[in-house]
């Protein structure tokens, strides 16, 4: 395997579980809204609803890595670079180009 498909693979895993902590909160969102929304669910309805929710969680960020897996990686296998151009100072461009280097290592202490 490639050294730069590698690094590519880490920043892909990074990317997806810097993302999954927004979605898992976007499920549990709809989870809270849908069991404290006035319906009286049982408690069996509610944890099936859980499990269901994490279930759907566990989908999204294997969705996630497989997209940002492709976005990294080009069909000659070398790694290419996503975002803004680096010339530009905005505050997104100066948080990607600061979690970036991290990526592989956040990847791999999840590992």
């Amino acid at each position: 395997m490639n050294v730069l498909y590698q690094s590519a693979f880490l920043k892909a895993l990074g990317w997806s579980l810097l993302d999954s902590f927004w979605q898992m909160g976007a499920l549990w969102l709809v989870y809270v809204i849908l069991t404290q929304n006035g319906a009286k669910f049982k408690s069996g309805q509610k944890h099936t609803l859980a499990l269901l929710s994490l279930a759907g969680g566990a989908l999204w960020f294997i969705v996630t890595l497989m997209f940002r897996s492709n976005q990294l990686v080009d069909d000659a296998g070398v790694a290419t670079v996503i975002g803004a151009e680096a010339n530009s100072s905005s505050f997104i461009t100066r948080l990607f180009s600061f979690v970036e280097p991290a990526l592989p290592f956040l990847s791999l202490a999840y590992i």
